[in-house]
């Protein structure tokens, strides 16, 4: 009961995962900043520091900054982590070391957030500037919106018809309505007795 948790990272492999994930984000950063089509004479960024956030968890203050190509140092909540990698921002896999200990992930970018495969795990890796992590701290909390005593409709349509009176008792897989949708008809049916 509950569902499937996913592995539970410890001490060690949190810290390489937030010090990959900052290492990335400024691989990032770097690349966006020495496009050739450049027009800024601004220098491009060597070091960063983020708030690196797993899934749930708190953030974590992380400074970063290239040593040289494929080795970076970051430091995670004042503990130094070595990063070597041969990685290119956009690669599907991050294959390294932190602190000689080798690692493999998987990054993908989506909009604010990696989904970073880990130790057969998906984790949600937000990273932020300092200025969007105080910012973010102003955001009200997402509600929780309990739709288990609704029925919903795959897509957006007409009703044709309601099968059911109010009040009435209704099992699971009972027709309970019927949605026109694209002209095609959906049967809509109960997902558990009510």
């Amino acid at each position: 009961k509950g569902g499937f948790k996913g592995f539970e990272l410890s001490a060690d492999r949190k810290n390489q995962l937030t010090a990959s994930a900052a290492v990335v984000e400024l691989m990032r950063v770097i690349q966006k900043n020495s496009t050739q089509d450049r027009v800024s004479t601004m220098p491009v960024p060597s070091s960063r520091t983020l708030s690196v956030q797993i899934s749930e968890e708190p953030a974590r203050e992380v400074s970063v900054n290239k040593v040289k190509d494929g080795e970076y140092n970051a430091v995670v909540d004042g503990t130094s982590f070595r990063v070597q990698t041969a990685y290119n921002s956009g690669d599907f896999v991050f294959k390294g070391k932190v602190n000689d200990v080798p690692v493999t992930m998987q990054f993908e970018r989506h909009p604010g957030k990696f989904e970073v495969q880990f130790m057969g795990t998906v984790f949600n890796v937000f990273t932020y500037t300092p200025l969007e992590a105080q910012l973010k701290s102003y955001l009200p909390k997402k509600a929780h919106i309990d739709n288990t005593k609704f029925l919903l409709s795959p897509m957006p349509g007409a009703v044709i018809s309601v099968n059911v009176t109010p009040g009435a008792k209704v099992i699971v897989g009972q027709e309970v309505a019927v949605v026109e949708a694209m002209k095609m008809q959906n049967v809509l049916r109960s997902e558990r007795d009510a």
